[in-house]
């Protein structure tokens, strides 16, 4: 287990990885409410933007493992690096051609375009989050240990995490996500993504959502999670009586990723 130093620079990482989660959230969205909305729009005035972002943020990140490994190398704490590094790239290539397969789908226009586009973007997603999860819980805490049993020092350690423009990955996270507003918006719906949430979380934040897009007049919400909507949607039934039954709807699409369309009546408060 990691003492308190070796904690600050795992939460440090534990940081990075939430701001990238902003975006990531936001194109899997995108590509969700084009497939629900059967609009390209919203995912094509996305994926520019994450690109940007992910030019910008991932290259960065992937510097900071392969940094961190190589020193501990160095000091001859961590000789496996080799083998390391390598589960590194492979790691980050899997990634890559997850994300290249996801834009693929803009190059063509196939009948069933808007289910393949939402399924590729959860793989992607998905993808990601397997990464994250393996950085937070296996990779960085053990370099970090081996570092810090070899007597590394911080300044050596804080190498690795020098030159990230914080602000600026959070204004381009900002853009993102605005983005996805305001193009689902124009027709006349909201995404929302309550992976992440605690089970008995989730149904209370569908509820408090639906509250405010009606008082908005909005009446159509487009959800992706990581569980299956369908309890959800029957508690629904018993508890939102402007619920729409006739054009909600709720797909699996991939492994671990739903999508829903929640719609409600319009003018129904």
């Amino acid at each position: 287990m990691l003492h308190r130093a070796g904690s600050k620079w795992l939460d440090e990482f534990v940081r990075e990885h939430g701001v990238f989660r902003r975006p990531l959230n936001a194109l899997l969205l995108s590509a969700s409410s084009s497939y629900m909305l059967g609009e390209k729009e919203p995912f094509e005035q996305v994926l520019p933007l994450y690109m940007e972002f992910k030019d910008a943020f991932i290259s960065h990140h992937e510097r900071n493992e392969e940094a961190l490994a190589i020193l501990a190398d160095l000091l001859g704490s961590f000789p496996k690096r080799r083998m390391l590094i390598r589960e590194l790239e492979d790691i980050h290539l899997t990634i890559e051609y997850r994300f290249k397969d996801l834009v693929k789908t803009l190059t063509y226009i196939t009948e069933g375009w808007g289910r393949d586009l939402a399924s590729r973007a959860a793989v992607h997603h998905e993808a990601m989050e397997d990464n994250i999860e393996y950085d937070e819980k296996v990779l960085i805490p053990e370099i970090l240990d081996a570092l810090l049993k070899a007597g590394a020092s911080e300044r050596k350690i804080s190498q690795a995490f020098e030159n990230i423009e914080h602000g600026r990955m959070h204004s381009l996270a900002d853009r993102v996500e605005k983005s996805l507003s305001d193009t689902v918006l124009k027709s006349g719906a909201v995404a929302m993504n309550i992976i992440g949430l605690d089970p008995y979380e989730r149904h209370t934040a569908i509820k408090e959502k639906i509250r405010e897009i009606k008082d908005e007049k909005i009446y159509m919400l487009i959800l992706t999670s990581d569980h299956d909507h369908i309890p959800h949607h029957h508690r629904l039934l018993n508890t939102e009586p402007c619920l729409n039954q006739n054009f909600s709807r709720t797909e699996q699409v991939s492994n671990g990723i739903w999508i829903s369309m929640i719609t409600l009546r319009e003018g129904c408060k």
